[in-house]
């Protein structure tokens, strides 16, 4: 076969594939609803019921994404750390949100379950600022780009993640409100919330009266750096509430409509549900007189 048609057969199939499976699953679910409905109320009748009921239940399955946070639909972004500044043994921070450092930061306990999982997030997001970004393409052929810290790129102070160890991590921030007692479902105001991830330099060989393996054990001497990051809470529910709010104006529009039709048709003598889809104009005209 020819090299150019197996290289339009893999790149043109499956995108035609995609648009026929989504073009017959809406002919076949909500098209034989709406044929349905059309055979027994009418063609206009049946499309603004077929119309209410496809945007009723987008709208409960939009609500239902946004109180839970599920997966299952069109998602923002995730919540994140996103750097600040980083601070050495030279380079104080600078930043109003650590004026007074350690002043104001709350020492998290690796102990603690709840703190733990705060403090493993926030050192996670950490090694990508402290680490030189390789040159090396990633899976997708793209060089990783630089660290940045609030737009600006900068040289991260250590070569791998294996050259420092975690020292301290502190957290100040994040308040939550207004609480009622301890229900929270009303509490949409945050405040901001910073974590400071304090690393130092280890030893490149043993220290020669134990038996440490190499970059396991603190340089007293070494360099140390600290990492000021503030917490993105991200948008992972507002598609969803967007979404939410068209398909609830567009069932209320549709359940409007159809309350009209139906008090136009009781108007006409003809009965609820039914509309003017088989009105004829001398019947009009005949009520009208």
């Amino acid at each position: 076969m020819n090299p150019l048609f197996s290289a339009l057969e893999i790149t043109w199939d499956p995108m035609i594939r995609g648009f026929l499976i989504v073009a017959v699953a809406v002919l076949m679910l909500v098209g034989s609803v709406y044929l349905l409905l059309a055979t027994n109320t009418g063609l206009r009748t049946g499309f603004f019921l077929a119309a209410a009921g496809l945007s009723g239940m987008l709208l409960m399955l939009c609500v239902t994404w946004t109180v839970y946070g599920l997966a299952q639909g069109p998602a923002g972004r995730t919540p994140s750390w996103e750097c600040i500044e980083i601070a050495t043994d030279s380079t104080p921070f600078t930043s109003t949100a650590a004026s007074y450092f350690p002043e104001g930061f709350t020492v998290l306990d690796p102990t603690d379950s709840v703190q733990a999982k705060s403090l493993g997030d926030a050192s996670a997001a950490a090694d990508k600022f402290l680490v030189t970004a390789s040159n090396k393409p990633n899976s997708h052929g793209e060089i990783p780009p630089p660290p940045e810290c609030s737009g600006r790129t900068f040289t991260a102070p250590f070569a791998t993640s294996t050259d420092y160890l975690r020292t301290e991590g502190l957290i100040k921030g994040g308040e939550r409100g207004p609480m009622i007692g301890e229900f929270d479902w009303v509490a949409f105001w945050h405040a901001p919330k910073f974590a400071v991830i304090e690393v130092q330099q280890v030893l490149s060989e043993p220290n020669g009266y134990t038996d440490v393996p190499r970059k396991t054990a603190i340089d007293p001497n070494g360099t140390t750096a600290r990492v000021l990051m503030v917490r993105d809470l991200g948008s992972r529910r507002f598609p969803t509430f967007v979404y939410g709010v068209g398909f609830g104006i567009l069932f209320a529009l549709t359940c409007y409509h159809l309350h009209r039709r139906e008090k136009q048709g009781v108007g006409l003598g003809l009965g609820p549900n039914r509309g003017d889809d088989n009105d004829s104009s001398d019947t009009k005209e005949e009520s009208t007189v």
